[in-house]
């Protein structure tokens, strides 16, 4: 407890959770954060809450409030698990119990570690108060988590045992697109319409559907490959083999740009992995190399609702085969297969290990280990027999 000029000020806290059912193709994620309440003597432990791919972590002040300007009354934090998120704001239902009423306090708003406000002042009201980021916030993933505190003022008359209530509601992601990108670790001369790269367009996070045109991909060569070593360039979908999505170009080098032969529309939420096929010179030398990066923000995209331009951003975190999400990779050309198996589009996954058993890697392995562990359980029994 405080007393404060002749007011006894007693701001209490406790923890309030609301049950949250999030729908994965939905793009507003529930954000049901602790309540605060706060009184002198009581402290509540840490709430975590999961939503999607962030954890949003509240951590009520664990003191006595005094009436003041700028006091903080609580903590906010959101850590990105897989891919991260931006926000564009943060609803608070705000409220007061006792002989105090939520026009006690005044000028709250959300402020980084540093003091520096995030959002605007508003004097919050019985009920929900939306705190709108002066510019959106990326949440990133893992450790590089985003800590803010929420400030208010305290009116120096607010009654003793006044206890003030809040919660998050939804919490909305700002309209855009995440792309990551990767590549095949190699390819064997003499593929036809095998994937060197995969690309993921991500709208799981965004507000709005998403429109896609135009996937410019820049494409060199090295140790001894040549720009004619690769034709037939073309996007298409990266499950279903045969289904292509642009006309064929043979690059010469440099930014190649890939129009879509009709728009690529991603529902809110939804996301789509497309791979880049190309024909791969049987004449070219082993070793050689083909380099491939992406600049998400090149990528041509709109809303598809209202034509309004969208840039898109890179992954962060993981991208869909488990590896670190990525711009750029390279492609080392190997052997023609000397089996003269059907290389169509199987050699090798893009952004997982080449096996150098093509795409039935996982049926061989699948057996090896089968017969290993027949070859086990017989000796077993023949030493029961003895």
């Amino acid at each position: 407890m405080y007393v404060h000029a002749g007011t006894l000020v007693c701001i209490s806290k406790s923890l309030s959770i609301r049950n949250v059912i999030m729908n994965i193709n939905k793009l507003i994620i529930p954000a049901i954060v602790t309540g605060l309440f706060m009184t002198a003597g009581m402290a509540s432990a840490q709430t975590v809450v999961q939503y999607g791919d962030v954890h949003v972590f509240v951590t009520p002040v664990t003191t006595a409030l005094a009436p003041g300007t700028g006091v903080t009354v609580a903590t906010v934090q959101f850590t990105g698990l897989a891919t991260g998120a931006t926000v564009t704001s943060l609803p608070i239902a705000i409220g007061a119990t006792g002989s105090g009423s939520v026009s006690n306090l005044t000028n709250c708003r959300l402020v980084n570690t540093t003091g520096v406000a995030l959002t605007g002042s508003i004097n919050p009201v019985s009920g929900s108060n939306t705190f709108v980021f002066n510019s959106p916030l990326n949440v990133p993933v893992g450790s590089g988590s985003v800590a803010l505190y929420m400030r208010c003022d305290i009116a120096s008359n607010t009654p003793s045992g006044t206890v003030f209530l809040a919660s998050a509601g939804t919490v909305p992601f700002a309209p855009g697109m995440q792309v990551n990108f990767n590549s095949a670790p190699s390819v064997p001369a003499g593929s036809t319409d095998v994937a060197i790269a995969n690309i993921m367009l991500d709208a799981s996070h965004s507000t709005v559907p998403v429109s896609v045109t135009a996937i410019p991909v820049s494409i060199g060569f090295g140790s001894g490959a040549q720009a004619g070593n690769l034709s037939n360039c073309r996007i298409r979908q990266a499950i279903v083999n045969g289904l292509y999505m642009s006309n064929p170009l043979n690059p010469s080098g440099g930014s190649q740009t890939f129009s879509l032969s009709s728009p690529l529309i991603l529902s809110s939420g939804t996301s789509a992995t497309l791979s880049l096929a190309c024909d791969v010179s049987a004449s070219t030398p082993v070793g050689g190399t083909f380099s491939l990066a992406i600049t998400p923000s090149a990528f041509s995209a709109t809303n598809a609702s209202s034509g309004a331009s969208i840039t898109p951003t890179a992954s962060i975190g993981f991208g869909p085969n488990g590896l670190p999400a990525s711009t750029n990779g390279t492609v080392i050309v190997t052997s023609v297969d000397s089996a003269g198996e059907d290389t169509t589009g199987e050699p090798t996954t893009p952004g997982v290990p080449n096996t150098g058993l093509g795409g039935g890697a996982s049926m061989t392995l699948g057996m090896l280990l089968l017969t290993a562990l027949l070859a086990l359980s017989g000796a077993m029994l023949l030493r029961r027999a003895e």
